[in-house]
């Protein structure tokens, strides 16, 4: 089960990335070319290493040994965080539970209970770098919710947790909006969440049904 370091570090990038992203997200933090980067995912796939979501994400399935031997890698470029947050991600996803009316998302103020992080009380649109949680955002404003929250963490749904109340009609639309991450800024603290304080004309949008996403909230 050795790899190489090459390998090392396309397993360490492969952890929540979209499948379709592929070799130009890896290609930043290693230089690959399609060819040795398919070589690569193959390997690991047929080692198990990881695994793709029904989301189309890969998964990090690592054993404990070598979940520390990438820490140690990440430790010695110069720490984890360096690895995610050098360069914003092309593609950013917004959920919602409202039809789009014009060209833009417009900010909007955030209301709840924030905790005391001030880039998550600003009038902004907020988006995500996952499309599974920003259907899991969508969902906590569904009618029906009295109180939720969201566990970014996971890497396999449910993803909606501290539920109080529930959906009350499972067949409500659920508008996924595909955003350049342009113009956008990476949430303090935060690994998948951003916000722009300007209006966001989407690239495209995805229509979902919450029926088949009922899955996405933890049962109490």
């Amino acid at each position: 089960m050795k790899l190489s370091k090459k390998e090392k570090i396309v397993l360490t990038c492969l952890n929540d990335l979209r499948v379709d992203e592929g070799v130009e997200s890896v290609n930043y933090f290693t230089k690959i070319n399609k060819k040795e980067y398919d070589k690569i995912v193959s390997k690991l796939l047929k080692q198990e290493l990881i695994e793709i979501s029904k989301d189309r994400y890969y998964h990090y399935k690592a054993t404990k040994e070598m979940q520390d031997d990438n820490i140690r890698y990440q430790i010695e470029r110069g720490g984890y965080s360096t690895v995610f947050t050098d360069k914003l991600p092309k593609y950013l996803y917004h959920g919602s539970t409202h039809k789009l009316i014009g060209e833009y998302l417009l900010p909007k103020k955030c209301y709840g209970d924030l905790g005391n992080n001030p880039d998550e009380k600003l009038t902004a649109v907020y988006a995500t770098d996952r499309e599974s949680l920003s259907i899991a955002y969508a969902i906590t404003n569904c009618e029906g919710i009295e109180q939720s929250g969201i566990n970014d963490k996971r890497k396999k749904p449910p993803y909606v947790i501290n539920v109080i109340g529930y959906p009350i009609e499972p067949d409500t639309e659920l508008y996924i909006y595909k955003l350049s991450s342009t113009g956008f800024k990476r949430v303090k603290g935060e690994e998948h969440e951003y916000y722009s304080t300007k209006p966001v004309k989407p690239l495209s949008v995805k229509k979902v049904k919450l029926k088949d996403y009922l899955h996405y909230i933890e049962k109490r």
